[in-house]
């Protein structure tokens, strides 16, 4: 892992610093090479998740490469007595493959639940996978999953769960939902204090946060959205309520990434 990140450092060295590409910085290129004047004075900085650790705004190990490469980083730039500039902002996604959009949810058919605080940012769109007429117990399972999928099974901040609807707004099918996201979060969640936000594509997200809050007492912080569509690797962003209609502002931060040709 450790010669890996060095070869990808390097070679990501050779492409800023407009150097003759060759070998695996040559065949790892998908843009056109960077070329500046001789002299210029440049400046340096990360987006993207191994930015995160390079400016110290996290410390968790996600079993992936990030620390090997971001140490790898740093030791090419020390070599060449080079410095990187610290950005005012990050993103958790690569600059090329970020995109985004904002729209604003009615407040007729959402749930906020008073404890909460807005506006809330960055949070990862965690997508179970249901059948079209899930169970309890299936709802459950696919959350503890998805979480699991995610490396996100240890709640440190704020999460929202996608639960894409299928077929007629069947109060059964409702409930199920309402059940399993209680058995998956209820415990996750107890004394942490963080808020819960679930997501629907559909029209009920204020009923099925009032199963989830009334009838079956989930104490935990919640918001409950609909009329948007996610999938996992989003991030989204939850503004303040619009008076005087209670409008909710969400922005939706997406990976795009290309659609292999067949």
């Amino acid at each position: 892992m450790e010669q890996f990140a060095r070869s990808l450092a390097g070679a990501l060295m050779s492409s800023a610093l407009g150097e003759e590409l060759s070998g695996l910085t040559k065949e790892l290129m998908l843009t056109p090479p960077l070329s500046r004047a001789p002299g210029t004075d440049c400046l340096f900085t990360f987006s993207g998740g191994v930015s995160e650790y390079l400016f110290d705004r996290e410390t968790h190990v996600f079993n992936d490469m990030a620390n090997y490469l971001t140490e790898a980083i740093r030791s090419e730039f020390q070599q060449r007595g080079l410095t990187i500039t610290r950005a005012g902002e990050g993103i958790r996604a690569t600059a090329i493959g970020a995109s985004q959009f904002t729209v604003q949810l009615s407040g007729n058919t959402i749930l906020v639940s008073d404890e909460i605080t807005l506006p809330l940012h960055n949070m990862p769109v965690v997508c179970p996978k249901l059948t079209d007429k899930p169970t309890r117990d299936q709802v459950k399972q696919g959350i503890v999953a998805a979480l699991m999928r995610l490396d996100m099974h240890e709640l440190e901040s704020p999460i929202c769960i996608y639960l894409p609807w299928q077929g007629d707004a069947e109060y059964p099918v409702l409930f199920a939902l309402a059940s399993g996201v209680y058995d998956a979060m209820q415990e996750r969640l107890r004394g942490k204090g963080l808020p819960l936000v679930l997501a629907l594509d559909v029209d009920l997200g204020a009923a099925l946060g009032r199963i989830l809050k009334e009838e079956l007492g989930f104490g935990a912080p919640l918001i409950s959205i609909d009329g948007v569509e996610l999938r996992e690797l989003d991030f989204i962003d939850l503004g303040e309520p619009l008076e005087p209609t209670k409008v909710l502002p969400v922005m939706v931060k997406s990976l795009a990434f290309p659609t292999p040709e067949i």
